[in-house]
């Protein structure tokens, strides 16, 4: 007979079966029998396995989970028995994979149950509890969603539309949409005297909470607007107010010219220059808050409030002109006229007090005033010139009675504030000259005391800018035989008394920069002949050299060695000049871009320092045996105007 199986060697025989349960845990789990009762029979093994019940099926899963509940009905096992008689009923499982199965199954609840016994193992990982989701990845995931899902961005797309729509098709709704994102606007108009159709100051204009005074040129300029309708109100003393309803869109909005209705008392005054006798345009005439603009005729129609004053007084200016008052009488019919002085002074030197004083007055002659006082050692070689602008003097003189080591007396450059009467000295030398002023820049030649006649350093070519308070050495040289200006640059030439000496004709900027050697053989005499033409004498002939083309070319002599000096107005545009006609001296006028000359004035005795004072305003001098004075004509002719007796200086050195 073969042997019977005992529970252990079934198991070894089953070969993963599941090992035989404490007798503790069975219990504990309802896998046990009773000791009173029937002992479970064991099952041969040839004997066939029952299939589990679909109750005893159910139950598995829960088991192989290794989670069972302490609720959960105990097996009985004693039923076994009572499964095997089913098999009527039921299929057998005869499959040996599904044998496997099953046995795989009770091994896996063995260990379960023993864990749950013996405690979790060592190595147990706590179980993975998700993490809260952040706002920003909140965000992400809802755009995510949102961007993949071609509905919702469809939707979202036709609401956008819609909107914008809705915003551009409705101007209230526009307005609303863009004012609330921050847009906003600019806006700006003119006011205009509907008399005279000038431009109105100091007008009072008002565009919602904002007020603005229109300027000079009667505008008003408003910023920082919200979009929509406005109401605009524009008001003047003696002038009807006008209001209307304005809307304010995208941009700048020019909302254009308001033309206002004089409702006060209306003055003439015709305006005219001192020096041409001609009309001056956009003069101002103001009185309290009254102010007009003249015209171009110099026409001015002052409208103020009606008062029973008889009499008014209104100030006059304009810009390069000295201010006037004028008293208005009440009857309008009468026209007032006013005469504008150019606020450019004259600079002179007097001896009325017994020195050699530098005085300042105004071109009418009025208004004279010492602005350096003489120190008694001046001597009558004085050199005075004012600058373009009229802001500064240089003064050449031996005021500060400085004497070299052999008793020599030297000459001071002197540089005089206009304005105030300051002064300030910037060099001392045996020999002073003057050359040009180049903007802020005076231009002159100084000879060294002392110096020996070989010395290189002797003569000094020197640019000083008085805005800086600078001195610039542009050359040196033994000797100039030549130094003149032209076009803004500076031209000149050096002896060959120097055997070391570079020779040729320079050219240099007041700065320094540019500086360029134009010709290479020795230069005996530089005249300017004409406008655009330097006339160069050299050992071997005369040379024409052209400032435009920058060329030299072979000439004949000059009929005279008479160089003209060209001073240039402010705008570059004009050059005043003198020359000897008919024995007489004449004032010309060159017109640099036509390269054209008309004559302004034939008097004898006209002679150099000649200046613009003002674009249209030219001063000269005339030194004859009945006088020795300055006058002021206008660049556009007509009759010269005496301004005062002066002291004999010179001006700009002739260095040929």
């Amino acid at each position: 007979m073969p042997k019977e199986n005992t529970p252990k060697k079934q198991a070894e025989s089953d070969g993963g079966s599941a090992p035989e349960l404490p007798h503790a845990v069975a219990k504990q789990y309802g896998l046990h029998h009773d000791h009173d009762g029937p002992a479970p029979k064991q099952q041969s093994d040839h004997a066939p396995k029952a299939a589990p019940s679909v109750k005893a099926a159910a139950a598995e899963p829960a088991q192989h989970s290794g989670d069972v509940p302490h609720d959960a009905q105990p097996v009985d096992v004693s039923d076994a028995d009572t499964l095997v008689s089913q098999t009527d009923t039921e299929k057998v499982i005869e499959d040996a994979k599904t044998d496997q199965a099953v046995d795989d199954i009770l091994s896996k609840e063995g260990d379960a149950l023993l864990d749950m016994q013996n405690g979790p193992l060592p190595h147990a990982q706590t179980p993975v509890v998700p993490k809260k989701r952040g706002f920003w990845r909140s965000i992400s995931h809802f755009f995510a969603a949102w961007w993949h899902n071609k509905w919702a961005r469809y939707a979202t797309i036709v609401i956008v539309l819609a909107a914008i729509g809705t915003a551009t098709a409705i101007p209230k709704a526009r307005y609303v949409v863009l004012n609330t994102v921050g847009v906003r606007s600019s806006a700006s108009l003119t006011v205009l005297d509907e008399t005279t159709r000038l431009p109105l100051k100091n007008v009072t204009v008002t565009l919602g909470a904002q007020k603005q005074i229109t300027n000079s040129d009667g505008v008003v300029k408003f910023n920082s607007l919200k979009l929509g309708r406005y109401t605009l109100a524009i008001k003047r003393v003696a002038f009807a107010a006008h209001t209307e309803h304005v809307t304010i869109g995208l941009g700048s909005n020019p909302l254009g010219s308001f033309r206002l209705q004089a409702t006060g008392l209306q003055y003439t005054i015709l305006v005219s220059d001192y020096v041409s006798g001609q009309g001056v345009a956009a003069a101002e005439a103001t009185s309290d808050q009254a102010v007009a603009q003249s015209d171009k005729t110099g026409k001015i129609i002052l409208t103020v409030a009606d008062t029973n004053a008889t009499t008014l007084t209104a100030t006059v200016a304009a810009a390069g002109y000295r201010s006037e008052q004028v008293h208005l009488n009440a009857d309008t019919n009468t026209q007032a006229k006013d005469v504008l002085v150019p606020a450019q002074k004259e600079v002179f030197v007097s001896k009325l007090t017994g020195k050699y004083d530098v005085c300042t007055i105004d071109l009418d002659g009025t208004n004279r005033k010492t602005l350096l006082a003489g120190t008694g050692n001046e001597g009558s070689n004085i050199s005075l010139v004012a600058s373009p602008d009229g802001k500064r003097a240089a003064l050449v003189s031996t005021r500060d009675n400085i004497r070299d080591s052999d008793g020599f007396l030297l000459q001071a450059l002197t540089i005089i504030n206009i304005e105030d009467g300051t002064s300030v000295t910037v060099d001392h030398a045996e020999q002073i000259q003057l050359v040009d002023w180049q903007g802020n820049r005076v231009i002159y030649r100084m000879t060294l005391a002392g110096a020996s006649a070989a010395d290189p350093q002797r003569s000094r070519l020197v640019s000083y800018d008085y805005n800086a308070n600078a001195r610039l050495q542009l050359a040196t040289a033994n000797q100039f035989n030549a130094i003149l200006s032209a076009g803004g640059q500076l031209y000149y030439t050096m002896s060959s008394t120097d055997p070391h000496a570079t020779l040729g004709l320079f050219k240099v900027k007041p700065d320094g920069s540019n500086k360029q050697r134009l010709t290479q053989d020795e230069i005996w005499t530089a005249l300017r002949t004409d406008y655009n033409i330097i006339s160069l004498q050299t050992p071997s002939g005369w040379l024409n050299y052209t400032l435009q083309t920058e060329k030299s070319v072979s000439a004949n002599a000059p009929a005279n060695t008479v160089t003209h000096l060209f001073i240039e107005n402010g705008q570059a545009t004009q050059s005043t000049w003198i020359d000897v006609r008919d024995g007489s001296g004449v004032l010309l006028l060159h017109d640099d871009a036509k390269s054209t000359d008309k004559t302004l004035r034939a008097q004898d005795g006209i002679t150099y320092p000649v200046r613009f004072a003002t674009d249209s305003a030219i001063i000269y001098r005339v030194a004859n045996n009945a006088e020795t004075a300055d006058y002021v004509i206008s660049a556009s002719g007509g009759a010269p105007h005496k301004i005062t007796d002066v002291t004999p200086t010179y001006g700009y050195a002739q260095i040929y």
